[in-house]
Parts: C-alpha cells; sequence; structure tokens
C-alpha cells in the first residue's frame, strides 16, 4: 500500500491480512498509524517435524486458523466491524496456495462489509513496518530486505515510493538457517534455535592458548635436574621440559595458522623466536648459570622467561580471539 492508496481511504482503523509463509497474522492499524492490534498464528508445530515449510500443509493450516485469528485482532483492537474504513491484504510474493487463502478471505470480507480493498505487496511491507516502529525514521533512505526468497537492496525516497537498486536471485536465508539447525539437530525453525545457540556460547580462544601457557610452564621444568644426581631423574626431567617446548612450538604453529592474516607474520615470528629459545637458549642458559651450585641467577633468568611469556600471551595470543 503506498502513500497514495492511503491517502485516498478515509480516516479510521483498517483491518490487515497476511498469509504469505507459514504464519497466520492479522492487525488492526489506527487512523494515526499505531497498531491497535496484532495476532500471529505460527505453524511451527506442523512444519517442523519436515525440517522447513510445505506449502501445502501451510496452506490447509492457514484455512483453519485465518477465521479465528482475524476475529482476535478485531477483539484486541476493540473496534467494531462497522467502524473499519478498509481492509488490506497480502497480495504477493509468498506461496501461491498460501496467497490464495488470505486473499479470497479478505474479499469476501470486504464484499460483506462494503469495505475498499487494497493489495498489499510483502516486501513493501516489511519496509512500511519500520515506520511503524519508528515514526520519526527519515523517510528518505536505503533499504534491505532479505524475506523469503528475496535479497533487495532499494532507495526509498521522500514520497515513500521505493526503487529498486539490485536483487539476488538467493535461495530464502531462513531455509539456510533451517537446514544449518537441521545438520546440527537443532530443530525447527533454525533461526531462532542458532540465535540461542550463538548466545550462550563461550569462545575457544583459551582452549587455543591453553597448551601454550602449560607447554611453556613445562619447558622450564629443566631446572629440577640440577637438584639430583640420579641419572633417571635427570633423564625425567629434560624430557619433561623438551616435551612442553614441543608442545608450546606446535601450539603456536596452530595459533599462527587460525590467526588473521594482518598477525600472520608477527605470530610467526613469535612462533620462531619461541622455538629457539625454548630448544637451545633456555637449557644451556640455565646449565651454565647454575653450574656454581648457585641458582639465583638461573631462576632470575627463569622468571625473565616467564615475564616475556606473559608479555607474549597478553600483547600477541590474548589479542586472537577468532578469525574474522
Amino acid at each position: 500500500m503506498n502513500v497514495q492508496t492511503r491517502r485516498a481511504l478515509p480516516q479510521g482503523p483498517i483491518l490487515g491480512i497476511e498469509t504469505s509463509c507459514d504464519e497466520t497474522a492479522a492487525a488492526i492499524l489506527g487512523a494515526d498509524g499505531s497498531v491497535l492490534a496484532n495476532v500471529v498464528a505460527s505453524q511451527h508445530a506442523v512444519h517442523e517435524r519436515f525440517g522447513g515449510v510445505v506449502p501445502e500443509l501451510a496452506s490447509r493450516a492457514h484455512i483453519e486458523m485465518i477465521e479465528r485469528v482475524v476475529l482476535a485482532a478485531v477483539g484486541e483492537g476493540h473496534v467494531a466491524w462497522d467502524s473499519l474504513v478498509g481492509i488490506a491484504v497480502t497480495q504477493g510474493p509468498g506461496l501461491a496456495g498460501a496467497l490464495i487463502v488470505g486473499l479470497n478471505y479478505a474479499k469476501s470480507l470486504a464484499y460483506m462489509l462494503g469495505l475498499p480493498l487494497v493489495g498489499v505487496s510483502h516486501l513493501e511491507a516489511h519496509i512500511a513496518s519500520a515506520w511503524l516502529e519508528d515514526p520519526k525514521f527519515p523517510p528518505s533512505c536505503i533499504v534491505l530486505v532479505v524475506s523469503g526468497g528475496h535479497t533487495h537492496l532499494y532507495r526509498r525516497d521522500a514520497e515513500e515510493i521505493s526503487h529498486l537498486l539490485g536483487c539476488t536471485r538467493d535461495d530464502a536465508a531462513g531455509e539456510a538457517f533451517d537446514k544449518g539447525a537441521q545438520m546440527l539437530g537443532l530443530g525447527f525453525p533454525g533461526g531462532p534455535a542458532l540465535d540461542r545457540l550463538a548466545q550462550t556460547g563461550k569462545s575457544v580462544s583459551f582452549a587455543r592458548k591453553a597448551p601454550i601457557i602449560f607447554g611453556l610452564l613445562l619447558s622450564v621444568s629443566i631446572v629440577g635436574a640440577n637438584y639430583t644426581n640420579d641419572t633417571a631423574m635427570i633423564i625425567f626431567f629434560l624430557a619433561l621440559a623438551f616435551f612442553g617446548a614441543g608442545m608450546a612450538l606446535i601450539s603456536w604453529v596452530f595459533v599462527s595458522i587460525l590467526s588473521p592474516k594482518h598477525l600472520i607474520g608477527l605470530t610467526g615470528g613469535v612462533f620462531n623466536f619461541m622455538g629457539n629459545l625454548a630448544s637451545i637458549v633456555v637449557p644451556i642458559a640455565i646449565g651454565y648459570l647454575a653450574k656454581d651450585g648457585d641458582f639465583r641467577p638461573a631462576l632470575a633468568f627463569i622468571g625473565i622467561l616467564g615475564f616475556i611469556g606473559a608479555c607474549s600471551y597478553i600483547f600477541i595470543v590474548g589479542k586472537i580471539e577468532r578469525v574474522k
């Protein structure tokens, strides 16, 4: 319903009917543009076991629900039938069988009440809903509509006329969510299920950082070899230290692969630095510092390494949350 059509109708409440897909809806719009009533009957239970909307079942459900939904909207809006000044109904785009139900019901009702009937574009209705939500929203704007199999970009002028700038031939965005949710076993409809899952999910960033931190801690266990003369224990401490170093190195490789592209060079450089430090410099340096039996210099060196590792975690690893 464009601005010219609205101006041609008398001032007063209008009944709107929508049956373009899998929801039977009716609303009462007041003379001032306010929504007096909005009643929606969902068909989720009908289509859930199929993982998507079945057109024939949708049409049958509309036939069963449309009269009850319209009566509920009229009651909720506290309007009398003879106070209505017109009826608006979705004429497309949408499922053919579902649209026929709403159109025929609206035609019969308009004929019986002697009211004008206006066919409404489903896509135009999506655009108009922005001003129902916020009447002060600027009338001249760019509008993106993603509805069913339609992804359209419009330029809307000050006269409330929409000019199509471009569109795609994509399948319905909602069906993509439904299919994805079905693969994950989340049920139908997929959009709300995936949205809830996204809000309750936890970041995996710590899971990627933990092996690096644990590996670096194990690598300094080589200092324990200076406290024993048992050959088996010395070998144990050396093996544990080099195992930790290896774990840290491998973790850095994965962090480098999974990090954003602009950080790959930085993480790669740190990876090489840590590899050389853990595999060669650290054991030699600790052994040299503790050769006279005084472990204080070796402990100070280990503390410096810990500080470097902490800075590496805070300023580098901590910045890598997920691939954008």
